[in-house]
């Protein structure tokens, strides 16, 4: 989480108050399609759930933006374990820091296509485990509608994958020559559909 806090504050920082074009502002409400994760003869299924947050998109340039969203939703997972099975209720929430990019030249109907990257966290409501922390890719698709030059109603799509580490590892041949890596694989995917208000404010 302080990571995502440094990159974004380096993004900010580097911009002035005169590049940007627009501030927009949208509080969102949607519903949270969950997978299921099965590993180690263990089975965790997630239950599909409402979900809620907020979008913040700095408008840099026309048409591009840099966008901060943040959503939260508590579902109810079921699990199946070697010798017990059962269900609890169990939190998520999603904080991404990404790339905005609207699509044609309408004023009132904007396309939309975004890329973030950042953390999910998986909590437990009674607190009878320990928090569970996951870099996450996000990817999204959708449209806004102006009513007006500051209001309007945002619509989107987005594919949530958080990523959970494998290994890593450094290889050097004979000649000096050094390379390495790191793998990551998707246990689960979160499928999100969601809805909101804009409150735009340029800053022209």
């Amino acid at each position: 989480m302080k990571a995502l806090l440094i990159v974004f504050s380096v993004l900010i920082g580097t911009i002035s108050y005169a590049q940007v074009e627009a501030i927009e502002i949208t509080p969102t409400f949607g519903y949270t399609f969950n997978g299921s994760i099965t590993q180690y003869d263990q089975f965790y299924d997630l239950k599909d759930a409402v979900s809620f947050g907020g979008i913040v998109n700095v408008e840099v340039r026309s048409k591009k933006h840099i966008e901060v969203s943040y959503r939260r939703s508590i579902q109810t997972v079921q699990y199946v374990e070697t010798f017990s099975s059962g269900q609890f209720e169990a939190g998520m929430e999603q904080f991404h820091i990404g790339i905005f990019q609207e699509l044609g030249d309408n004023s009132s109907v904007k396309p939309f296509f975004n890329v973030a990257f950042g953390a999910t966290r998986y909590f437990e409501e009674q607190k009878r485990w320990l928090d569970a922390y996951r870099y996450s890719l996000a990817m999204g698709v959708g449209a806004k509608f102006f009513i007006t030059d500051n209001f309007g109603i945002r619509v989107q799509s987005q594919l949530v994958m958080p990523l959970s580490y494998n290994s890593v590892g450094v290889f050097c041949d004979g000649s000096g020559y050094c390379s390495g890596g790191a793998s990551f694989n998707v246990p689960i995917v979160h499928f999100d559909l969601s809805t909101g208000l804009i409150l735009r404010i340029s800053t022209n």
